[in-house]
């Protein structure tokens, strides 16, 4: 079963230090998630030296964050959505619910296995992220149930409206064996407590977490097309594809054309433009992009796509209709390869 790529901040540490959790995190071994240091901003977990806390009122903090660009950072962990831990010694008086030490490989797997259990529901979603795209050219428009194997709902899939909804206390592995049972239109009710996204934001959170080289070949080959902004929202976006959309944006390119104006590696490229493509941002198909002036949403707008909004009146658009539309994307081909292009209300 495949593991996602985790977000590791660090505030507080000198770069020897930085170091040495770097190395802490390398090598997770099979059937655990890959950890990465990133920008604090970015992560999905902290881990703050507790030499450079200072307690302020109340059980909030202020850090020395050693970075150049903003020096302190005042917050309240309990108040934060992350999972936070502190390495000792920390100020008297201050409590904090977990506490990391970075000294050993070991006692650091014993911290990150803490926070993955913390980060279940996001490790969900790149799970059924992954199983969705695996299922791509089986499923059509409608509603599917997906059933663990004692038969319990654990998400409903709506591929009318695009959207998802998730239990949230659903395994990673449950979707590994689960089953997916097509249903009528009326069975499209989301039970009370799941969790709701958009089938995009499913995709893009399965996609930017993956070390799997998800970008189709004709993507290397052909040029490349802005075809509209992604429907997400603005913090979801790194600077790698911010870079790569004005890119697009001030003329179409091939593969190596973006990578010479971009400045950013094969790896680092070939992962931003897949992300790019499960959010059918991008296409190689020159017609498609024409339309992107009809499509004015900004980037960084959280609100769901409107009913239908991926078809027109509901039908696939003809131009599409030879490819079997109605599916996740087109099925591959050179001359053909928005993704997913009869999913976001491009007219004829």
């Amino acid at each position: 079963m495949e593991q996602p790529v985790l977000r590791l901040g660090l505030l507080g540490f000198v770069d020897s230090d930085r170091s040495k959790v770097a190395q802490a995190i390398a090598n997770p071994g099979a059937g655990w998630p890959s950890w990465e240091l990133v920008d604090f901003e970015l992560a999905d977990a902290w881990c703050i030296n507790g030499k450079s806390v200072q307690r302020l009122e109340g059980n909030a903090v202020k850090i020395n964050t050693l970075l150049p660009h903003q020096p302190t950072i005042s917050l309240d962990p309990a108040h934060i959505s992350r999972p936070i831990a502190f390495t000792e010694p920390m100020p008297e008086g201050l409590e904090a619910t977990e506490i990391v030490n970075f000294r050993t490989p070991e006692l650091m797997r014993v911290a990150l296995q803490r926070f993955e259990a913390w980060l279940r529901p996001l490790r969900a979603q790149f799970a059924l992220g992954s199983e969705l795209i695996a299922r791509e050219t089986e499923l059509s428009k409608g509603i599917y149930h997906v059933l663990d194997t004692h038969g319990k709902l654990l998400a409903v899939i709506n591929l009318i409206k695009w959207t998802t909804a998730l239990l949230p206390i659903a395994r990673p592995v449950d979707f590994e064996d689960a089953t997916w049972v097509s249903r009528p239109p009326m069975a499209a009710d989301v039970p009370p407590g799941f969790v709701s996204m958009t089938v995009v934001q499913l995709m893009w959170t399965y996609a930017v977490r993956s070390r799997q080289d998800a970008l189709p070949m004709r993507y290397r080959k052909n040029r490349i097309y802005l075809r509209r902004l992604p429907q997400l929202p603005m913090g979801w976006l790194r600077d790698e594809h911010l870079v790569a959309l004005r890119s697009l944006s001030m003329q179409p390119g091939k593969f190596s054309d973006i990578q010479k104006t971009t400045e950013l590696s094969e790896d680092t490229l070939a992962r931003t433009l897949a992300a790019l493509y499960f959010a059918g941002a991008i296409t190689t198909n020159k017609s498609a992009a024409m339309q992107i002036d009809k499509l004015r949403t900004p980037v960084g707008d959280q609100s769901s796509l409107p009913p239908d909004s991926h078809f027109v009146s509901g039908h696939p658009s003809a131009r599409d209709s030879d490819y079997g539309a109605s599916r996740l994307r087109h099925a591959a081909s050179d001359d053909d390869t928005t993704a997913p292009a009869p999913l976001f209300g491009l007219k004829p």
